[in-house]
């Protein structure tokens, strides 16, 4: 029987994800998967909180639907397209 699902805020620049009801961080350091109520230490929490993320509802772990994640919003994603003008 499969766990209702949760709610997760993915920041995909950084691909750490946040658990809606926990506030528990979710991300890859390595080779391991790290739950902390702290962001990754290199990634200040408000340049993580500031950085383009989705809501995303998943059925299973982060760590196990993470490259379908990874996928749909992949690391470029809501980044403004630059504006491109070429002087003659």
């Amino acid at each position: 029987m499969k766990r209702p699902p949760e709610t997760f805020i993915y920041f995909s620049r950084y691909e750490v994800y946040q658990n809606q009801r926990t506030r528990e961080y979710v991300y890859q350091d390595g080779h391991w998967w790290i739950r902390s109520p702290l962001p990754p230490v290199t990634i200040a929490e408000t340049t993580l909180q500031e950085s383009p993320a989705v809501m995303v509802s998943l059925q299973d772990a982060p760590e196990q639907s993470h490259g379908k994640t990874r996928e749909a919003y992949p690391s470029d994603w809501g980044k403004k397209p630059a504006i491109v003008a070429s002087v003659p």
